[in-house]
């Protein structure tokens, strides 16, 4: 497991224990097809070294980011982990 995998792996073992359906998506254009009104808790995990608020700086990062705020953020508010400068750095 490296540094990215291991904070999704912690926030995915959280949730699972409290939640009944638990869906990670990592591909903002999932957002077209899924039902995110309808979900109970939604988190975005900021990971701070590559994802600033106005900039992505990782392959697709741009694309990435103006379709989270086009189809999700907008008209959905999500609750935001961000894993630390520190971890990035490990």
């Amino acid at each position: 497991m490296d540094v990215a995998q291991r904070p999704v792996w912690k926030l995915w073992e959280e949730l699972q224990r409290r939640h009944k359906n638990v869906q990670v998506v990592g591909d903002a254009n999932m957002f077209e097809r899924l039902p995110l009104a309808q979900a109970s808790r939604r988190i975005f995990l900021r990971y701070a070294c590559v994802m600033g608020k106005e900039k992505w700086n990782f392959p697709g990062g741009p694309r990435q980011l103006q379709l989270f705020e086009d189809l999700a953020r907008k008209s959905i508010d999500f609750e935001e982990i961000i894993v630390s400068q520190d971890l990035c750095d490990q």
